[in-house]
């Protein structure tokens, strides 16, 4: 089946997307005074309460940015031995036609998240600060970015 929308001719398929939003055990850029890092598990605890989490570009709340959600059931989370990872039928819109063709031309490919911390510890390490997450309050997005805090994300 391929899309009506008269701006592509990408197939069902096509508007799949997946990939890894936060990654377990990898170190972050540097945050200014402080670089994190995310503990094995950290997720299980949010993703147990069925959290309501959008699919974004860019964190935006616009709700043309918006791509997916848990609640819709377009987006499914799942903690694995990687990290957070996700699967994302994006909205067949002309703003996910645009990411679709962004991703597939490699202009898109890194991920970030939207969160509050729950559990912590800050650990210094040379001169800079580690803040270990162990678990998280809550988990209010994933986002398409270019510039993210985990170099190790993905989506494709």
């Amino acid at each position: 089946m391929n899309c009506r929308c008269n701006i592509c001719d990408f197939t069902v398929e096509d508007y799949k997307i997946s990939g890894i939003a936060a990654p377990y055990n990898k170190l972050s850029k540097d945050l200014g005074s402080y670089r994190e890092v995310i503990a094995p598990g950290a997720f299980e605890s949010v993703l147990a309460g069925n959290p309501n989490v959008i699919a974004s570009i860019d964190h935006s709340r616009e709700s043309d940015k918006v791509l997916g959600s848990t609640k819709a059931g377009t987006l499914q989370l799942r903690s694995t031995d990687a990290g957070l990872e996700f699967n994302l039928n994006v909205a067949k819109t002309s703003t996910g036609a645009d990411i679709i063709e962004l991703i597939k031309r490699g202009d898109l490919n890194k991920m970030s998240f939207a969160f509050s911390v729950g559990d912590e510890t800050w650990t210094p390490y040379g001169n800079e600060m580690i803040r270990t997450i162990h678990s998280f309050k809550d988990l209010t997005d994933i986002s398409i970015v270019v510039n993210p805090a985990y170099e190790d994300t993905n989506v494709a």
